[in-house]
């Protein structure tokens, strides 16, 4: 099997030998995104000197695990059970007679199962949002990626470099070319093999780390297109969203609350 990618303007080849392509299995995720602190986040002068320390506490990463599916016409990937919610946190700080309270509530995840028909080169998501299902189909995104020459080796399996631009915010992926099937995290994919480590710059940076590798061709069962709730496009879901959250916020439903409380 030879598959090319471009490096720069010169054809890249991968040549794999037969016994060496696995084309169907599970990948397992481990996903974790940082908390979003506000930009305008700062405390009164007096206590400027406690930020860092602060932010370095509300700095935890939210962790869920994620299952792909994939055979070479299709994949499907998708949370398991436990991941559908973030806990609160509360973070207490004192300095003197001077005690900061940083209490962030909990937020809601929405269940995401995405599937991708590699043939079709298609994607349909349902997204699960406040007891709702929404059906969002369309043409699976082509990214611009390039090779950066690195190589290195994840889970036992030899792995390549790849960088690109998604939504202003620069990616970073570490595919398997002995996993000759262009499939990986969420929508991404289109390079010559799993992606296995993938990496979002962006207001909250979101990592995609592979934790285990099945090559048992998965139940095909799995991997099917979702076909219940409300077709809409990208932008009709972002915007309903968007309102709905605006509302719970607008009822402290999700929010960061700072106290100072000046002991006497």
């Amino acid at each position: 099997m030879v598959l090319f990618l471009l490096l720069g303007t010169v054809p890249y080849a991968l040549v794999l030998p037969p016994a060496l392509a696995q084309t169907a299995g599970t990948i397992r995720y481990q996903r974790t995104v940082k908390p979003e602190i506000p930009e305008d986040f700062e405390l009164p002068p007096a206590l400027r000197e406690m930020q860092e320390e602060i932010l370095a506490s509300m700095s935890a990463v939210d962790t869920t695990v994620w299952r792909l599916h994939f055979t070479e016409k299709a994949s499907v990937m998708m949370a398991t059970p436990d991941s559908a919610a973030i806990p609160g946190r509360s973070v207490n700080r004192s300095r003197g007679d001077v005690n900061i309270r940083i209490r962030t509530r909990g937020r809601l995840r929405e269940r995401t199962v995405t599937y991708t028909d590699l043939e079709a080169w298609t994607v349909t998501e349902r997204k699960d949002f406040l007891g709702r299902a929404f059906l969002i189909r369309g043409d699976r995104p082509e990214y611009a990626w390039r090779l950066t020459g690195e190589q290195g080796e994840y889970l036992g399996f030899a792995c390549q470099k790849a960088v690109t631009e998604a939504d202003s915010a620069t990616v970073e992926a570490w595919f398997a070319p002995e996993l000759p099937v262009s499939v990986g995290p969420a929508s991404f994919g289109g390079l010559p093999g799993a992606i296995l480590v993938l990496s979002i710059d962006r207001e909250n940076p979101t990592t995609y780390s592979a934790t285990h590798v099945s090559l048992d061709a998965p139940d095909e069962a799995l991997i099917r297109a979702p076909e219940k709730g409300k077709v809409v496009t990208q932008e009709e879901f972002a915007a309903i969203r968007k309102e709905k959250l605006e509302e719970m916020q607008g009822r402290g439903g999700n929010r960061t609350v700072i106290r100072r409380i000046d002991r006497r």
